[in-house]
């Protein structure tokens, strides 16, 4: 008696396998041409960044940090940039335009580089600001200019408008001890409004 009913259970156990079986060899039958489409990736938001019509500075940044209706990002280089316009510069947001290599705040493809690094040119030469800052000698300043031979604390003249280079936001805020070399050259940049 009770090998029947371990035999009923067994058979039981099989007639539920075979049937999970079938459905899962229809299940294939019937996906095989079926093409699975995944959803696009939402595009990462640009910017091209604050440009008002009277500037008397470029700010030159690696990310955006602001957007085209002069509202701050909240993060740190963009508080660190507002002080910097405030505090050494002594401008309003209003007298500053600010722009940046990377229209988005996520890294590109090197080939895409060199389409930003053109669009940034673009922004520079039309702004009506004839002297500006870059932060980030590496980061910005080689992009734009791979022909020149560049250091911090230097400046470059692009058509008449003059643009010092420094250390990027991303370096002042890992060591401190950049900042008084930033400070010198936003003295400077300040010396040719």
């Amino acid at each position: 008696m009770e090998s029947d009913r371990v035999l009923k259970e067994q058979a039981h156990s099989l007639s539920t396998l075979h049937h999970l079986y079938t459905l899962e060899m229809i299940g294939e039958s019937y996906c095989d041409d079926f093409t699975y489409i995944a959803p696009e990736k939402p595009k990462p938001k640009q910017s091209l960044g604050w440009n008002p019509p009277k500037p008397k500075a470029m700010l030159i940044t690696t990310f955006p940090l602001i957007t085209q209706d002069g509202i701050f990002s909240p993060k740190r280089s963009s508080q660190m940039l507002q002080d910097m316009i405030f505090k050494v510069l002594h401008l309003k947001v209003e007298e500053c335009a600010i722009f940046s290599l990377y229209k988005s705040q996520t890294l590109c493809d090197p080939q895409d580089t060199q389409k930003y690094a053109k669009i940034l040119l673009a922004q520079i030469l039309q702004c009506p600001a004839n002297c500006g800052l870059v932060f980030g000698l590496e980061e910005i300043a080689s992009v734009l200019f791979p022909k020149h031979i560049l250091t911090l604390g230097a400046s470059i003249n692009l058509k008449g408008k003059k643009l010092l280079i420094t250390h990027s936001l991303k370096a002042l805020i890992r060591l401190d001890s950049l900042k008084k070399q930033t400070l010198q050259d936003l003295r400077n940049l300040k010396a040719l409004l």
